[in-house]
């Protein structure tokens, strides 16, 4: 017979940069969860954490789990001619051309 597991705690360790969102405390047989891992760099470099579930499963109470991201250069793209470079845009950008041909982001 399985039974409901019992999630004693969910956290991330590691350099800060991770954070999550949506752990569950309980999580019906047979059944599956999610949850959110966000990640903000502070500067360019590789980042490293671990998620920790904590549980009251039989078989293996404390599950460690890597967690990486790489921050990257928000000023990589520094190129304004017209159009900008397809790489350089993304659809959350919004970038205005001023007369004088200065860009403006």
């Amino acid at each position: 017979r399985r039974s409901a597991l019992t999630i004693r705690e969910m956290r991330l360790e590691g350099s800060g940069t991770f954070r999550l969102r949506g752990a569950p405390s309980t999580i019906a047989a047979g059944s599956e969860f999610e949850v959110t891992i966000s990640f903000a760099p502070p500067s360019v470099a590789d980042f490293r954490g671990t998620l920790i579930i904590d549980s009251d499963a039989s078989n293996s109470a404390r599950k460690a789990l890597p967690v990486t991201g790489a921050g990257i250069s928000a000023t990589s793209c520094q190129v304004c001619d017209m159009p900008p470079p397809a790489a350089c845009v993304t659809a959350d950008d919004r970038i205005t051309y001023a007369q004088t041909g200065t860009c403006v982001m």
